[in-house]
């Protein structure tokens, strides 16, 4: 009995603590920072995430992934934060701390991207907070010296408003000369949203918004010119996407990925059912020695190989003559490869085979070889035995027998010379 009660508590115990550590169904995102900011000033700790489902004595062990975004006018801080191990709530610290400029509001936005529970409530995964610089006196009465000419009032009660309303906002002058305003809106990359007029009325002023992003920072531009001064101004303000936008952004997403898909399917099966194809057409006869054309069609479609083999194969499967040629490209190819059948003295004269592999396919023709017929070679071999006779002929034949010797050659100039020395004698005695 002893033993029993001591297992139930065992098991007891150890369900308890199973649940425990697996009961965390919601986390929540919460953002410190103030919503007054001092200019210059570092700020490591931005927002917290908590374990709503904690209890004093419970035990948990939960991963998170979060993405932080603060966004304004010429600045954009994005980072992604991988916590681990939350038992009731975690404060994550940037490694470069945040430090806001005057003059600028900001907007923070934090999102659990993943996590390893199942969030039942996803309501405050996704919080959003505007924040900005609480300037000095001096500072205030300065910026107020300098653009005491001109300021923008936005007249919504928040400046972060939901896509599809409407901001309104009008302009406050100090000019006692003409005056006139030109003013305009532009996104965070310096695209024009409301195009630019100019006006001398200082009425209500507005704007039905749209969002770019889940987060779109807008500014409201003006110019006064007064006199011969001009006053630039801005104000900032942001605009969420909605749920019901994001989803929709989402499923169109979805279908044109399905399209894709299928486009991209219909290729494969259009590749799929294509096959490499090989034809040949060769002459039915050939004699060793010489050369024939064989009229190849290559058709290639699909697959890495791109060489196709040509041989001539004997009933032995010995390969008589072969060649190859490469394809380095898809669709349908005409060749005619010439393919030299070498001389052969103890191939047999009959049918042989020619066959075109590659490409993973194979196609096959019949041709028939024979040797030299006897006449050809007699013809041959008495065309070579006249042609040695000839060159034997020309190698015996001798040169000509000279009537005088060298010697006697050299004695024909002086038998020259002395004749005519004795004319005149020979003319005398006559």
């Amino acid at each position: 009995m002893c033993k029993n009660s001591t297992e139930l508590l065992f098991i007891f115990l150890f369900v308890f603590a199973t649940s425990s550590t697996t009961a965390a169904e919601n986390l929540k995102l919460e953002i410190i920072l103030p919503e007054q900011l001092t200019p210059n000033q570092e700020y490591n700790h931005i927002f917290k995430i908590i374990n709503t489902d904690f209890k004093r004595g419970s035990h948990f062990n939960i991963n998170a992934t979060v993405s932080l975004k603060i966004t304004s006018e010429n600045f954009s801080l994005n980072k992604t934060f991988t916590l681990k191990e939350i038992n009731w709530y975690k404060k994550p610290r940037l490694e470069q701390p945040f430090i806001p400029a005057r003059n600028k509001t900001y907007l923070i936005c934090v999102e659990i991207i993943n996590s390893s529970i199942n969030d039942t409530n996803q309501s405050d995964d996704e919080p959003c907070k505007t924040a900005t610089t609480n300037n000095s006196t001096s500072e205030t009465e300065n910026s107020n010296q300098s653009h005491s000419a001109i300021s923008i009032q936005i007249l919504n009660q928040n400046k972060t408003i939901v896509e599809g309303e409407t901001i309104f906002f009008k302009h406050i002058i100090n000019c006692s000369s003409n005056s006139s305003i030109t003013y305009w809106i532009e996104d965070i990359y310096g695209n024009i949203a409301k195009a630019k007029r100019n006006t001398t009325s200082l009425s209500k002023k507005q704007w039905k918004t749209k969002a770019y992003s889940q987060v779109s920072p807008y500014f409201i531009k003006s110019i006064l010119f007064c006199g011969r001064t001009n006053i630039s101004v801005s104000a900032t303000f942001f605009v969420l996407k909605t749920h019901e936008e994001q989803n929709k952004q989402s499923t169109e997403k979805e279908q044109k990925e399905k399209a894709d898909d299928n486009k991209t399917n219909k290729r494969k099966t259009s590749k799929d059912h294509c096959a490499n194809e090989i034809y040949i057409k060769a002459p039915q006869k050939g004699i060793f020695g010489n050369t024939i054309n064989v009229a190849i069609q290559v058709h290639r479609c699909k697959g890495r190989k791109r060489k196709v083999e040509l041989k001539i194969i004997d009933k032995y499967n010995f390969t008589i003559a072969k060649t190859k040629l490469n394809i380095n490209s898809t669709g349908k190819f005409l060749f005619t490869i010439p393919l030299n059948i070498p001389p052969c003295s103890y191939c047999y004269s009959g049918n042989y085979t020619i066959i075109a592999n590659g490409l993973n396919t194979n196609t096959s023709s019949k041709i028939f070889l024979e040797q030299q017929t006897q006449h050809s070679i007699n013809t041959n071999t008495q065309t070579s035995n006249k042609k040695e006779l000839i060159l034997k002929a020309k190698k015996m034949q001798l040169p000509p027998k000279e009537i005088y010797s060298k010697q006697t050659k050299h004695i024909f100039p002086y038998l020259f010379f002395t004749l005519i020395g004795l004319l005149p004698f020979i003319a005398k005695r006559r």
